[in-house]
């Protein structure tokens, strides 16, 4: 079955390792990219009894990129339910700034093409790189402890 969700919707994310990450949507795309979203990781804890469902900034993680805030992967476990929407807060106008976002050189707000960036300008925006499950998990575990830092 097919849940709604939308921007700054809570969800509760599982960690293999053991735990919970608190996270928040940022982006949910209706075209284009209509089968993956975006969000943030705001807290981690060991039981789900632990998490606070209220405005915290978002957590950062190392990739190949440096340093990150956001996530994009498949919309698939939030439309099974596997991910359980439990809250919702605002996006905060510094969250909404992470709706920008580039695909290579060209930039997007959400589902909109925007234009072109030069390599300088493009520095400045999140890159959409589209992490499996797997790799989310690592990023989870990380930001627990549990991972490389």
């Amino acid at each position: 079955m097919k849940h709604k969700f939308e921007p700054g919707d809570l969800f509760l994310l599982p960690i293999t390792a053991g735990g919970f990450a608190l996270c928040q949507i940022v982006s949910v795309f209706k075209d284009r990219f209509k089968k993956i979203f975006s969000f943030g990781v705001m807290q981690i804890s060991s039981s789900d009894l632990e998490l606070e469902l209220i405005e915290r900034d978002y957590l950062q993680f190392e990739n190949a990129r440096g340093r990150e805030q956001l996530i994009f992967t498949s919309t698939e476990k939030l439309n099974s339910g596997e991910w359980v929407i439990v809250g919702h807060v605002p996006l905060t106008p510094t969250k909404l700034t992470f709706r920008y976002f580039r695909v290579s050189y060209n930039l997007y707000c959400d589902d909109v093409l925007l234009g072109n960036l030069d390599k300088i300008k493009a520095k400045k925006y999140n890159v959409m790189a589209v992490a499996g499950f797997e790799l989310v998990q690592s990023y989870l575990q990380q930001l627990s402890g549990n991972g490389p830092s």
